[in-house]
């Protein structure tokens, strides 16, 4: 009778933790879901550089977490929306200048061709100068656009030092060019 209820009370005790280690692994699977989704939502982002905020669920600490992950992908969003904003900026500055630089370039080249007519020594000395203050334009213009990021980054409180110029800059200012 003895073996009888030690074999009923090991067979009870074997049941009762079979079902505890269900339980245990229900209990943490559905408290680990709403990781899961926090995880799987940021290798999406990651993935496809979509940055959608993250659906938030509860009040829990994971719900701010994602909360606080929502603000940062909109911090980013707004980073990248300035860049793109600064790239076409950039792009429609340095077009004029660059087309005017070139084509001034080009009549030059012509004219120091020997099957075309040449240019006289005003004209040549008009247009020379005239790319001189084409290249100084672009250079204002390439100023301008660097300080005018290097302002943003300074109101944002993330500007980088700036930057050493090339080392021929100051090889053409002991020229005296």
């Amino acid at each position: 009778m003895l073996n009888k209820l030690l074999l009923a009370l090991s067979s009870l005790g074997a049941l009762i933790i079979v079902l505890s280690v269900f339980a245990a692994s229900a209990a943490i699977s559905t408290g680990l879901r709403p990781v899961r989704r926090l995880v799987l939502a940021t290798e999406r982002i990651t993935r496809t550089q979509e940055l959608q905020p993250i659906p938030v669920h509860g009040d829990d600490e994971l719900a701010q977490f994602t909360r606080s992950f929502n603000v940062m992908l909109k911090a980013l969003t707004r980073s990248r929306d300035h860049q793109r904003a600064l790239i076409v900026d950039a792009g429609r500055d340095l077009f004029t200048p660059l087309t005017a630089l070139r084509t001034n370039l080009e009549l030059l080249i012509m004219a120091s061709d020997s099957a075309v007519p040449t240019l006289s020594d005003s004209e040549r000395q008009a247009l020379s100068s005239d790319v001189i203050e084409q290249i100084g334009q672009l250079s204002r213009s390439v100023g301008e656009l660097v300080d005018r990021a290097r302002a943003s980054d300074l109101a944002r409180g993330t500007a980088p030092p700036p930057p050493k110029p090339p080392a021929y800059i100051d090889a053409t200012a002991s020229c005296g060019i």
